[in-house]
C-alpha cells in the first residue's frame, strides 16, 4: 500500500509540473517573425512583447508602425485564436508548434512567430543592505519550517502504521475472489447476457459475476497505468500509439481472463 501511495504521489507531481511547464499566460518577448523561407520580416526590439492574462492579450510591435493591439484570446491544445478589439475588430487563428517554459512558437499561414519569456532589465546597485539579524520574521519562518517537518514525519509514521494495521473492511477486499482452483467453463451467452460487462450492484457471488468483476478491475488497473504514465486524466488524451498499445493489452487481457475460460456453445 505504501508503494502504491508513493507511485500515485510521484505521478501527481509529474502531472502538475507538466501543466506548469506549458503555461501560456505570461509576457513573451518577440525573438523573430519569419516567412516560410526563413527571412526576417521585421526588425525586433526589446520592447516588442505580447502578454496573455485571464483570457486577454495585448502586444506591441515597434517595427510595424508602432503597432499596439489587444483583445481576447482562446487557447486549446495547439490552437490559439486572437479576437482583436484594437486597432480593429477581427479574428486571427494560429497553430502552436512549440510551447515550453522558455519557448513559444506559433504560425499563421506561412509566417512563424517565435518568442521567449520577457525578463525586464533590473539595474543592480552596489548598495549593501545591512543584515537585520534575528527578528520576529525569522523566528516565525523557522517555527513554520519545523511544523511542516513534524507534519511530514507524522504522516510517514501514520501511513506505515496504517499499512500494517488496515481496517477489517479494507482487509476483506483482498479476499473478494474465490479460492477454488477449478474454474467452471462458461458459454459466450452466459458471459455477455448483461450489458457487455458493466459492473453489477447486487450481491451475487456466482462465478459469472466474479469473472466479470475480475476482468473490469484488471482493465481499470491497466487504463490507470497508461494514463498515469502519460500524465493525462482521460484515455482520449492519450497519443495514438499509446491508445493502440493499451487497447491491444486490454484485448490480450480479455483473451486470457475471459475467452480462454469459455466453452463452445453447441451448434
Amino acid at each position: 500500500m505504501m508503494r502504491r501511495f508513493f507511485k500515485v504521489f510521484v505521478a501527481l507531481c509529474f502531472g502538475i509540473s507538466s501543466v506548469l511547464a506549458q503555461n501560456l499566460e505570461k509576457t513573451w518577448q518577440f525573438e523573430s517573425i519569419k516567412d516560410s523561407s526563413g527571412n526576417s520580416l521585421f526588425n525586433i526590439v526589446e520592447s516588442d512583447t505580447i502578454s496573455f492574462s485571464n483570457g486577454k492579450f495585448d502586444y506591441s510591435l515597434n517595427a510595424k508602425d508602432q503597432l499596439k493591439a489587444s483583445g481576447d484570446y482562446l487557447h486549446q491544445n495547439n490552437v490559439l485564436v486572437l479576437y482583436y478589439t484594437q486597432p480593429k475588430d477581427t479574428i486571427r487563428h494560429y497553430r502552436i508548434s512549440e510551447l515550453t517554459d522558455s519557448t513559444l512558437v506559433f504560425k499563421e499561414n506561412n509566417v512563424t512567430y517565435s518568442y521567449k519569456p520577457y525578463v525586464k532589465e533590473v539595474k543592480v546597485t552596489e548598495t549593501l543592505v545591512p543584515s537585520e539579524g534575528f527578528n520576529t520574521n525569522s523566528l516565525m519562518r523557522g517555527a513554520l519550517g519545523m511544523l511542516v517537518l513534524m507534519l511530514i514525519a507524522f504522516l510517514v509514521v501514520y501511513l506505515n502504521w496504517y499499512d500494517n494495521h488496515p481496517p477489517e473492511k479494507v482487509t476483506n477486499v483482498y479476499h473478494v475472489y474465490p479460492k477454488e482452483n477449478v474454474t467452471p467453463q462458461l458459454t459466450a451467452k452466459e458471459v455477455f447476457d448483461n450489458e457487455e460487462f458493466l459492473l453489477v450492484t447486487n450481491n451475487k457471488n456466482d462465478h459469472k459475476t466474479t469473472l466479470r468483476k475480475k476482468f473490469l478491475i484488471e482493465k481499470q488497473k491497466l487504463i490507470f497505468r497508461y494514463t498515469t504514465k502519460a500524465g493525462v486524466s482521460r484515455t482520449d488524451q492519450l497519443k495514438a500509439d499509446e491508445l493502440l498499445d493499451m487497447n491491444q493489452q486490454i484485448s490480450e487481457l480479455f483473451v486470457d481472463m475471459v475467452f480462454s475460460k469459455l466453452k463452445s456453445a453447441p451448434h
